[in-house]
């Protein structure tokens, strides 16, 4: 039991094709109340296990220092869109051979959009806007205080309220600008799922908002290709890309993959529009090619671009997506009163 009162139940379980963890294991905690929190322990057996003991530990350490001093920074600035840290200090659990292991207690949750959409078994259209809607908002007050998430992807955006409220998670990736960072130095410093064509492929901008900021527009408009297709932007892209083109076997540069990768995005949209029909859904749809664009320098919003704080402004987006719900709203009310 945690001093705080919370009582540690049992370990969670990765869902099938579940990525992430970095250097951390999840439990299901209870409080006398028998309220439900994730708690998140820092797990060291992965680090103990590489061939560089030192350069691991300390980035596994690092990352969840700087989680917890982000969490705190978001809570003071009244984030209401990203979670919430109810505790934090050291646990006794099985996530690794040191005993005690330093962990992070989170805010009750139902749980994040994977587990969601399992129990739904279906993808509900207006809840799908409504998600990307609450989490463009999530992203606007990280951005607004120059964090950029860098890992946003379904298992890090937790439900609420049978699923009508929704807050992302996980700052063990993030980046704030002006400062060393963690994982600031990998090419790819969240889940590779997730992470824009640019960065798989080794383009480092030297320009903050193009390497952070833009790879979180990219997340944004990957999982909102997941909530309808069941894939993420760059699993669809996979099947379109040319034989030694992908980001693995590709030794060149970015500029010269380029014309591969833009057909690679065209071919795989085309597939992704069979499933926006309607007019309100191809709106939706050319969102989702704004936010996943291959061309960092043309992503966000074209009608702001040679001014990358505006293009890369989210605040575009949760503006949309909102307008986007009221249509699918109205609608569904048209729909009612005619009798269909």
């Amino acid at each position: 039991m945690l001093e705080s009162g919370w009582t540690v139940l049992r370990k969670i379980e990765r869902l099938k094709g579940q990525t992430g963890g970095h250097f951390s294991v999840g439990y299901l905690a209870r409080n006398d109340a028998g309220e439900l929190a994730f708690l998140k322990a820092l797990d060291f057996s992965q680090a103990l296990q590489s061939d560089d003991l030192f350069a691991a530990l300390d980035e596994a350490i690092g990352s969840f220092r700087f989680e917890i001093e982000m969490l705190e920074m978001c809570a003071g600035q009244g984030m209401t869109h990203v979670v919430r840290a109810l505790d934090s200090g050291f646990v006794r659990v099985d996530a690794g051979p040191l005993g005690r292991v330093p962990f992070l207690l989170f805010e009750p949750a139902e749980g994040d959009v994977r587990k969601a959409i399992s129990s739904f078994g279906f993808v509900d259209r207006n809840w799908a806007i409504a998600l990307m809607h609450e989490v463009a908002v999530g992203l606007q007050q990280l951005h607004l205080a120059q964090l950029a998430h860098q890992d946003l992807k379904p298992s890090n955006v937790l439900t609420y309220e049978s699923g009508k409220q929704f807050k992302i998670s996980d700052l063990g990736c993030a980046s704030l600008k002006g400062r060393g960072c963690p994982r600031d130095g990998m090419r790819v410093p969240g889940g590779w799922s997730v992470a824009p064509p640019e960065l798989q492929y080794g383009q480092l901008s030297s320009d903050w908002l193009v390497r952070r900021v833009a790879a979180d527009l990219y997340a944004l408009g990957s999982l909102g290709v997941f909530l309808f297709t069941g894939l993420s932007m760059n699993a669809v892209v996979r099947q379109h890309i040319a034989d030694g083109k992908d980001c693995v076997s590709w030794l060149g540069t970015y500029k010269e993959v380029f014309p591969f990768v833009r057909d690679a995005y065209e071919k795989a949209f085309e597939e992704i529009a069979a499933c926006f029909s309607d007019p309100v859904s191809a709106d939706l749809l050319l969102i989702l090619k704004e936010l996943c664009e291959p061309d960092p320098e043309l992503r966000g919003s074209p009608a702001h671009r040679g001014s990358l704080f505006e293009q890369y402004s989210v605040q575009r987006y949760v503006s949309r997506l909102a307008l986007l719900s009221r249509r699918v709203a109205y609608a569904e009310r048209k729909i009612v009163r005619n009798g269909g």
